[in-house]
């Protein structure tokens, strides 16, 4: 006969991540930071321990990407083109359930 054990896979959804800081701009880099994921209600809000970032960048002459970071919360480009706006938008992705706003 076959075992009845059941496996229990929580999953919670990351929450909406915060927007990302300016922590250094020169001519050589520019270097942003965000929060960590988070997962869970208002108040009692957990790591999650799943998650990874993806990392919108908006560059020169308005071109995007996307950039997947993993196991850190800054990303920096070197040499940026000095006369152009960049602007950065962050989104949790948990491995194992769905991804945030």
């Amino acid at each position: 006969m076959w075992s009845h054990e059941t496996c229990k896979n929580e999953c919670s959804t990351p929450n909406k991540a915060l927007a990302p800081t300016l922590v250094r701009k020169n001519d050589d880099e520019i270097t942003v930071r965000w929060a960590d994921c988070m997962t869970g209600p208002v108040g009692a809000l957990k790591p999650c321990t799943d998650c990874s970032y993806q990392l919108e960048i908006t560059g020169p002459y308005g071109a995007v990407r996307t950039e997947q970071v993993y196991n850190r919360n800054q990303y920096s480009i070197a040499n940026p083109h000095s006369s152009e706006d960049y602007s950065f938008k962050i989104k949790c992705m948990s491995f194992n359930c769905n991804d945030g706003e």
